[in-house]
């Protein structure tokens, strides 16, 4: 019960954070009108505002950072839900001690 609650609390203030966030890089990206034309290799952007521009390499940074980190994050909860298995096996059959000797 307590653990939900926890839970709810930490996705509203994650919320709260990320719509923070995306506030600051909006008034960011409207202190900094200046226009640049960013050439790629492919293709070139329209002129677009200095700020929104960096506002934007920052979310396809953090986004591919999370999408490299995911793996991890995967065979982690794997192993931990394997183990977790294991152990419970193990607490429903103790092992038998072989040296344990029984007086009739």
């Amino acid at each position: 019960m307590l653990k939900r609650i926890w839970q709810k609390i930490v996705m509203i203030l994650l919320f709260i954070w990320c719509l923070l966030l995306i506030l600051i890089g909006a008034r960011f990206a409207q202190n900094n009108p200046e226009l640049i034309s960013l050439d790629l290799l492919l293709w070139e952007l329209p002129p677009l505002s200095s700020g929104l521009l960096l506002s934007i390499s920052l979310l396809v940074g953090v986004l591919l950072g999370g999408l490299m980190f995911l793996p991890l994050v995967l065979i982690g909860r794997s192993r931990v839900r394997r183990l977790r298995t294991q152990l419970i096996k193990a607490q429903q059959n103790p092992p038998v001690s072989k040296n344990l000797v029984v007086n009739p």
